[in-house]
């Protein structure tokens, strides 16, 4: 089976990019455009990491990423959180928040997969 990555950013370009490319890579992925969309669809459909992205419309990652948490069904997803925001401080406090790991854009792909595949491993959800 699968294993299912939640891809939450408003650029709908790099979430094609990115759908494709982890699908090549035997992944299933799940879209979704804004923080409320990919929160009603973590809870929906408990992926099992969620890619996120900080600044979107509606709300943006740090409320997904709060939200996450307060669910028990979804706080034992690991995130990783994709962002260009790369101030120290944002950061920080996404990994207080909980988040596995910060990624800055651009991406680099490979590096991506191998980031997925460990903290699939690291945190089984399902």
């Amino acid at each position: 089976m699968k294993k299912r990555v939640l891809i939450v950013d408003d650029e709908p370009d790099l979430v094609t990019f990115l759908a494709k490319n982890l699908e090549n890579n035997e992944y299933q992925t799940i879209s979704a455009f804004d923080g409320e969309e990919g929160l009603k669809k973590a809870i929906e459909e408990k992926p099992d990491l969620i890619l996120l992205d900080l600044i979107m419309p509606k709300h943006d990652g740090w409320q997904m990423l709060k939200g996450l948490k307060t669910h028990e069904s979804t706080s034992p997803i690991p995130v990783i959180v994709v962002s260009a925001k790369a101030e120290t401080d944002s950061i920080f406090a996404a990994k207080k928040q909980g988040v596995v790991d910060y990624i800055i854009k651009p991406i680099e792909i490979a590096a991506l997969v191998k980031y997925i595949k460990r903290y699939i491993e690291i945190y089984p959800v399902s």
